[in-house]
């Protein structure tokens, strides 16, 4: 049997020696069907073939196919794919790392609804790798050849964000001094990737609601609109639903974008896949040619964090791990987490000052205080509680009862 050509190229299946892919089956005819590939979709012609070439429970004859697409030829089945497609070796999926349950849940998930061009919403913690989850969605689509744009919400100014979305025309306002073309168009044919998208003005949830619906774009001071073939993949670390409840993100957008959402799990739930991240950062951040490695102790202090940044804080950590090392080892010592200070948990101002919120009580204020400080000390202690116990001076009883009123004790014990 010959290999099957690239799959850019057309290739016939069949019996016979003669075809690209030949199939032992006999119920395959000498020359089954020719699939021809243009432009991310399949052309299949059947060659009048004995028992036919059929998707599902239909036997097409000439019939223009999405990627993805299996069909059944003979006791045979050919599911249309890009090279390397369906490898998953040592826990890797699109260049998403990990072998806990819930992320190899998430990689079916994504191959299942990559195919259709439903709007997928990403919903995770800020560094659990959303833009990688929605780059995955693109590349296993069969809109994998034409652009992926990603746009940051949050990273435009309000006055700009418009423009950066739907583009605009010549003097459409100051310094227009040319036509541009926006995210959308430039998307034309593939997938838009909106992060942050819960910080999207409401106003502009409004069009981008019409856009999703009519699949028509008006730019910045055009009187014309403009039809355009994109794909919406967003992602946000908010509650959108909660949101859309209190009024600060549009009910029917939230519905429009959800129609499959996807939930990233924190590092913190899927510690078993530290060590497989470590070792990646290892060989993407190690000066070249040397291999550096990892001792025992540094990666159970690696295990022991709560890692509330995530996989981005873990990557940072590794990379300043390998630049403190003195030799070719990385040690405890070299383990060296950001330190969140208290102010970051909305106590205090960067003033200094109490955040004070009127309504908020005396015992309140002092409980928040209590719960930063309780968080500071473990993110510095690797999530030690008997260490927490001994530093701060206070029985385990009560601090443990804390803990567990504060919602602490379950992420410490996972």
């Amino acid at each position: 049997m010959r290999p099957p050509p690239s799959w850019a190229e057309s290739f016939t299946a069949g019996k016979d020696d003669a075809n690209d892919l030949q199939l032992k089956d006999g119920f395959v005819s000498a020359r089954h069907v020719k699939v021809t590939r243009r432009e991310g979709r399949f052309f299949v012609v059947d060659h009048a073939s004995t028992n036919g070439t059929w998707v599902g429970n239909a036997r097409i004859y000439e019939a223009e196919v999405p990627m993805y697409t299996t069909l059944r030829v003979g006791e045979s089945e050919l599911t249309l794919e890009p090279q390397g497609a369906g490898e998953k070796r040592g826990g890797s999926f699109q260049g998403i790392i990990g072998d806990d349950p819930s992320m190899r849940q998430l990689a079916e998930l994504v191959e299942r609804v990559a195919p259709s061009s439903a709007a997928v919403a990403i919903f995770g913690e800020s560094g659990t790798g959303k833009e990688l989850v929605a780059r995955a969605v693109h590349q296993r689509s069969p809109r994998a050849e034409k652009p992926f744009i990603p746009i940051n919400c949050a990273a435009i100014s309000k006055e700009l964000i418009e423009s950066e979305l739907f583009g605009h025309e010549k003097g459409a306002f100051t310094n227009a001094v040319t036509a541009r073309a926006g995210a959308f168009e430039e998307a034309h044919g593939g997938t838009l990737f909106l992060d942050e998208i819960g910080e999207l003005p409401l106003d502009l949830q409004a069009k981008l609601l019409r856009a999703l619906e009519s699949g028509e774009i008006k730019r910045v001071g055009a009187s014309r609109p403009l039809n355009v073939d994109v794909r919406i993949v967003a992602a946000t670390n908010r509650d959108l639903m909660l949101d859309a409840r209190q009024g600060r993100f549009r009910e029917d957008l939230f519905y429009r974008l959800c129609v499959i959402p996807l939930n990233l799990p924190p590092l913190r739930s899927r510690r078993a896949d530290i060590p497989q991240l470590v070792e990646h950062f290892l060989r993407a951040f190690s000066p070249k040619g040397q291999t550096v490695r990892i001792q025992p102790d540094a990666m159970q202090k690696l295990e022991a964090h709560r890692w509330k940044g995530n996989v981005r804080e873990l990557k940072n950590v590794v990379h300043r791990a390998l630049l403190l090392r003195k030799g070719p080892h990385i040690e405890t010592g070299d383990i060296v987490f950001d330190v969140a200070p208290v102010m970051q948990a909305n106590v205090l101002g960067e003033d200094g000052k109490p955040n004070w919120v009127p309504g908020t009580t005396m015992d309140q204020m002092i409980a928040a205080f209590e719960k930063a400080v309780v968080e500071v000390a473990l993110e510095q202690l690797g999530g030690n509680r008997e260490r927490v116990v001994k530093e701060l001076g206070v029985s385990r009883s009560t601090l443990f009862k804390k803990m567990k009123e504060w919602g602490l004790t379950n992420e410490d014990k996972e």
